[in-house]
């Protein structure tokens, strides 16, 4: 059953996903900021869900490591736990540091406000006016 929902989603967001985007970007009751940081957070959950496998035999090194892959955490979440762990290979701490270049201290803010993801989704406010 799990198979089928998830092959449902995805045909569902194909469709419907560029028409919600174009929506959003033409309507004067969507503040864009927000709604973009709500799908970036909703891509960076689904990719670490996703990829957690991988990114634990790319991006970390030891057995103490913090798992990726982990639901609800973000792909910065178990960067920052990482890099505190010191369990971070080569190319994890070049995605660390690109983040961070990008966002300053973007994967220890991460790590700092100790919030899941979907805990952070209750501090976005709604990007429809009320």
């Amino acid at each position: 059953m799990g198979f089928l929902l998830f092959i449902i989603s995805i045909l569902l967001t194909a469709l419907f996903l560029p028409l919600g985007i174009l929506f959003a970007l033409f309507s004067k009751r969507t503040k864009i900021g927000r709604y973009f940081l709500r799908l970036a957070i909703i891509v960076d959950i689904l990719a670490n869900s996703a990829m957690g496998t991988v990114f634990n035999k790319w991006l970390t090194k030891g057995e103490t490591a913090y798992p990726f892959g982990q639901f609800p955490n973000t792909i910065s979440y178990a960067l920052g736990k990482n890099k505190e762990l010191g369990t971070l290979t080569k190319l994890g701490d070049f995605i660390t540091r690109l983040l961070n270049y990008l966002d300053n201290n973007h994967v220890e803010d991460a790590v700092q406000s100790d919030l899941s993801a979907l805990n952070r989704f209750k501090n976005i406010k709604h990007d429809i006016k009320e």
